[in-house]
């Protein structure tokens, strides 16, 4: 009998992953954070020139790096680069 995988893959450090899902639509270059089922929205809540008090940016797991960016509607998967 083959033992049980105990270990799980995780991805760390500027990888490029491809064929994340993304839940909303992202510019490329903008900060994505987890979303439900394992998807990845942007980050949101905040703009230039705000007060960043309530943001927490430890929530950010990578950036879009989808060229053009990502539009859910006409394909909701694309690249991430992680932090």
């Amino acid at each position: 009998a083959v033992p049980a995988n105990t270990k799980v893959a995780v991805a760390y450090g500027g990888m490029i992953v491809d064929g994340v899902t993304y839940a909303a639509d992202a510019a490329e270059g903008v900060a994505l954070v987890a979303a439900a089922n394992g998807d990845v929205t942007p980050l949101t809540g905040f703009a230039a020139g705000q007060d960043q008090a309530n943001v927490n940016f430890a929530t950010i797991i990578g950036y879009c790096a989808e060229p053009g960016g990502v539009t859910v509607s006409t394909k909701a998967t694309g690249r991430v680069r992680t932090r």
